[in-house]
């Protein structure tokens, strides 16, 4: 489908992991077979006129595990509430000439690292909340806790993909 809707290439390898080894953001993918009741991460790209898109995917075989299914939910609210606080800052005029600055990419970061922080699992994120996409797949700005705290550029495009993972059982 990324070739026929357009892409030259993918933007990367895909990465489909399954269980444990969706404990790796950017792991690869193992011969154990896919068991009910695991978690797939899938990773990919499309590569369309040199620029790069990343999605990532997380679905559940079966019926989710009562742990994965709140994991999965922590995460997707530490999404939104990052996003929310993006587009109240759009909304106000934010990154017009006229308008308030966006919002620096550290302190994004901290929106959702807190928010998982607080559910308990501050230890299990381990990389950005996210990275600029463009003529590369990870490019200026990033969202992380070392990021910078000038405003975001505009226009720009960025992931915003927090998540954790429990090393040796999901992700």
């Amino acid at each position: 489908l990324i070739r026929t809707g357009g892409a030259q290439a993918l933007a990367f390898d895909v990465a489909c992991l399954a269980g444990p080894q969706a404990a790796l953001p950017h792991g690869a993918p193992g011969d154990r077979p896919v068991l009910e009741g695991a978690v797939l991460l899938f990773d990919f790209g499309a590569n369309v006129a040199g620029y790069r898109s990343d999605m990532t995917r997380t679905l559940f075989v079966g019926e989710p595990r009562e742990r994965d299914l709140a994991i999965y939910e922590i995460v997707a609210r530490a999404q939104s509430a990052v996003i929310e606080e993006l587009e109240r800052a759009v909304s106000a005029g934010a990154g017009l000439a006229a308008g308030p600055p966006l919002p620096d990419g550290r302190s994004l970061d901290a929106i959702g690292r807190d928010l998982i922080s607080a559910a308990g699992h501050g230890d299990h994120f381990g990389h950005g909340t996210g990275h600029g996409i463009g003529l590369a797949v990870h490019e200026a700005p990033s969202l992380a806790t070392r990021a910078a705290t000038t405003p975001l550029p505009t226009p720009t495009v960025f992931s915003v993909e927090p998540g954790i993972y429990l090393e040796g059982e999901t992700g």
